[in-house]
Protein backbone atom coordinates (compact mmCIF):
# COMPACT_ATOMS: atom_id res chain seq x y z
CA UNK A 1 0.00 0.00 0.00
CA UNK A 2 1.49 3.31 -0.65
CA UNK A 3 1.03 6.05 0.65
CA UNK A 4 0.59 10.09 -0.76
CA UNK A 5 3.83 11.69 0.01
CA UNK A 6 2.74 15.69 0.95
CA UNK A 7 6.34 17.50 1.70
CA UNK A 8 9.04 15.94 -0.16
CA UNK A 9 10.74 13.05 0.92
CA UNK A 10 11.62 12.17 4.40
CA UNK A 11 13.65 8.81 5.84
CA UNK A 12 12.20 5.89 4.48
CA UNK A 13 9.13 7.47 2.88
CA UNK A 14 9.67 4.44 -0.11
CA UNK A 15 10.43 1.55 2.18
CA UNK A 16 8.80 -1.30 0.62
CA UNK A 17 7.97 0.61 -2.67
CA UNK A 18 10.92 0.35 -4.76
CA UNK A 19 12.52 -3.02 -6.30
CA UNK A 20 15.63 -3.26 -6.57
CA UNK A 21 16.90 -3.93 -9.29
CA UNK A 22 18.13 -1.17 -11.77
CA UNK A 23 17.96 -1.27 -15.28
CA UNK A 24 19.94 0.49 -17.77
CA UNK A 25 19.49 1.16 -21.07
CA UNK A 26 16.27 -0.32 -21.52
CA UNK A 27 14.68 2.92 -22.71
CA UNK A 28 15.50 5.64 -25.42
CA UNK A 29 17.14 9.05 -23.93
CA UNK A 30 14.51 11.47 -24.37
CA UNK A 31 17.21 14.16 -23.84
CA UNK A 32 19.93 12.92 -26.60
CA UNK A 33 21.24 10.85 -28.52
CA UNK A 34 21.66 7.19 -26.80
CA UNK A 35 25.45 7.13 -27.65
CA UNK A 36 25.34 10.27 -25.64
CA UNK A 37 23.15 9.67 -22.90
CA UNK A 38 22.93 6.67 -20.35
CA UNK A 39 18.87 6.19 -19.24
CA UNK A 40 18.33 4.56 -15.62
CA UNK A 41 15.17 2.97 -14.50
CA UNK A 42 13.88 2.31 -11.24
CA UNK A 43 10.13 0.46 -10.86
CA UNK A 44 8.37 1.91 -7.83
CA UNK A 45 4.83 1.06 -6.09
CA UNK A 46 2.61 4.31 -6.24
CA UNK A 47 2.03 7.32 -8.70
CA UNK A 48 3.30 9.91 -5.92
CA UNK A 49 6.13 7.78 -4.74
CA UNK A 50 7.06 7.97 -8.57
CA UNK A 51 6.88 11.57 -8.71
CA UNK A 52 9.18 11.98 -5.32
CA UNK A 53 11.35 10.35 -6.25
CA UNK A 54 11.96 11.82 -9.83
CA UNK A 55 12.37 14.88 -7.98
CA UNK A 56 14.40 13.51 -5.51
CA UNK A 57 17.19 12.87 -8.38
CA UNK A 58 16.24 15.68 -10.81
CA UNK A 59 17.19 18.37 -7.44
CA UNK A 60 19.93 16.30 -5.80
CA UNK A 61 22.30 15.57 -8.27
CA UNK A 62 23.84 17.90 -10.74
CA UNK A 63 25.31 15.22 -12.67
CA UNK A 64 21.59 14.24 -13.55
CA UNK A 65 20.35 15.03 -16.69
CA UNK A 66 16.62 14.65 -16.62
CA UNK A 67 14.85 12.90 -14.24
CA UNK A 68 10.71 11.98 -15.01
CA UNK A 69 8.41 9.07 -13.80
CA UNK A 70 6.05 7.44 -16.63
CA UNK A 71 3.21 8.84 -17.10
CA UNK A 72 1.08 5.10 -16.79
CA UNK A 73 1.05 2.72 -14.61
CA UNK A 74 2.87 -0.95 -15.48
CA UNK A 75 0.34 -2.84 -14.13
CA UNK A 76 -0.47 -3.28 -9.85
CA UNK A 77 0.12 0.36 -9.54
CA UNK A 78 3.56 0.33 -10.44
CA UNK A 79 5.59 2.96 -12.33
CA UNK A 80 8.82 3.62 -13.77
CA UNK A 81 11.13 6.53 -12.79
CA UNK A 82 13.66 7.13 -15.41
CA UNK A 83 17.20 8.81 -14.59
CA UNK A 84 18.95 9.94 -17.65
CA UNK A 85 23.27 10.85 -17.15
CA UNK A 86 25.86 11.26 -19.91
CA UNK A 87 27.44 8.70 -21.18
CA UNK A 88 30.83 8.64 -19.09
CA UNK A 89 33.79 7.09 -17.30
CA UNK A 90 31.69 8.23 -13.63
CA UNK A 91 28.47 6.90 -14.55
CA UNK A 92 29.46 3.58 -12.40
CA UNK A 93 30.52 5.78 -9.21
CA UNK A 94 27.39 8.13 -9.84
CA UNK A 95 24.83 4.72 -10.32
CA UNK A 96 26.41 3.80 -6.55
CA UNK A 97 25.82 6.89 -5.32
CA UNK A 98 22.41 7.05 -6.06
CA UNK A 99 21.88 3.87 -5.06
CA UNK A 100 23.74 4.31 -1.71
CA UNK A 101 22.04 7.47 -1.04
CA UNK A 102 18.79 5.93 -2.04
CA UNK A 103 19.08 3.88 1.43
CA UNK A 104 17.71 6.64 3.74
CA UNK A 105 14.68 6.86 1.69
CA UNK A 106 14.32 2.51 0.81
CA UNK A 107 16.03 0.75 3.57
CA UNK A 108 18.20 -1.02 1.26
CA UNK A 109 21.46 -2.11 1.00
CA UNK A 110 23.84 -1.32 -2.19
CA UNK A 111 24.28 -5.53 -1.80
CA UNK A 112 20.67 -6.03 -1.97
CA UNK A 113 20.53 -4.55 -5.82
CA UNK A 114 21.08 -5.62 -9.10
CA UNK A 115 21.14 -4.40 -12.93
CA UNK A 116 20.20 -5.13 -15.91
CA UNK A 117 21.69 -3.95 -18.89
CA UNK A 118 19.46 -3.33 -21.95
CA UNK A 119 17.09 -5.87 -23.11
CA UNK A 120 19.49 -8.10 -21.87
CA UNK A 121 17.46 -10.44 -19.27
CA UNK A 122 20.05 -11.64 -17.12
CA UNK A 123 21.07 -9.55 -13.82
CA UNK A 124 24.01 -8.96 -12.26
CA UNK A 125 24.95 -7.60 -8.78
CA UNK A 126 25.30 -3.56 -8.43
CA UNK A 127 28.89 -3.09 -8.22
CA UNK A 128 31.54 -1.15 -9.77
CA UNK A 129 33.36 -3.79 -11.41
CA UNK A 130 30.00 -5.43 -13.43
CA UNK A 131 29.06 -1.97 -14.36
CA UNK A 132 32.15 -0.67 -15.52
CA UNK A 133 32.06 -4.53 -17.95
CA UNK A 134 28.39 -4.01 -19.01
CA UNK A 135 27.85 -0.40 -19.84
CA UNK A 136 29.22 1.44 -22.46
CA UNK A 137 31.19 4.31 -20.81
CA UNK A 138 31.88 6.59 -23.63
CA UNK A 139 29.26 7.29 -27.50
CA UNK A 140 32.54 5.51 -29.10
CA UNK A 141 32.01 2.69 -27.00
CA UNK A 142 28.53 2.50 -27.14
CA UNK A 143 28.47 2.59 -30.99
CA UNK A 144 31.43 -0.61 -31.18
CA UNK A 145 28.85 -2.40 -29.44
CA UNK A 146 26.03 -1.37 -31.34
CA UNK A 147 28.15 -2.30 -34.93
CA UNK A 148 28.90 -5.54 -33.20
CA UNK A 149 25.35 -6.09 -32.27
CA UNK A 150 24.21 -5.24 -35.77
CA UNK A 151 27.08 -7.20 -37.09
CA UNK A 152 25.71 -10.50 -35.50
CA UNK A 153 21.98 -9.78 -36.19
CA UNK A 154 22.99 -9.13 -39.75
CA UNK A 155 25.12 -12.60 -40.12
CA UNK A 156 21.86 -14.61 -38.47
CA UNK A 157 19.66 -12.85 -41.00
CA UNK A 158 17.89 -10.80 -39.01
CA UNK A 159 16.67 -7.17 -39.64
CA UNK A 160 19.43 -4.48 -38.77
CA UNK A 161 18.45 -0.82 -36.95
CA UNK A 162 21.44 1.02 -38.52
CA UNK A 163 20.41 4.01 -36.64
CA UNK A 164 24.46 3.97 -34.46
CA UNK A 165 26.31 3.39 -37.53
CA UNK A 166 29.83 3.90 -36.81
CA UNK A 167 32.04 6.28 -37.63
CA UNK A 168 35.48 4.65 -36.82
CA UNK A 169 36.87 3.80 -40.28
CA UNK A 170 38.30 0.77 -39.63
CA UNK A 171 35.88 -0.72 -38.50
CA UNK A 172 33.36 -0.31 -41.75
CA UNK A 173 36.21 -1.19 -43.49
CA UNK A 174 36.60 -4.86 -42.02
CA UNK A 175 32.45 -4.69 -42.50
CA UNK A 176 33.12 -4.05 -46.38
CA UNK A 177 35.53 -6.83 -46.62
CA UNK A 178 33.41 -9.50 -44.72
CA UNK A 179 30.09 -8.52 -46.79
CA UNK A 180 28.19 -7.18 -43.35
CA UNK A 181 27.99 -3.64 -45.24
Amino acid sequence: MSKKINEGLEPLDLKRLVRPILHVDEYKSKLGEDDDVIVLSFTIKGEEPAKELANFFEKGYDWILDSDSSSGELGNNYYLVFVEMERRTDVPKNIMRLVTEMKNLTGQKSNEWKFKYGKDSESYPLEVKYLESKIPLSPHAYRLLQDQLNAMKHAAGLNVDDTTKSTNEDINFLKRLSGLE
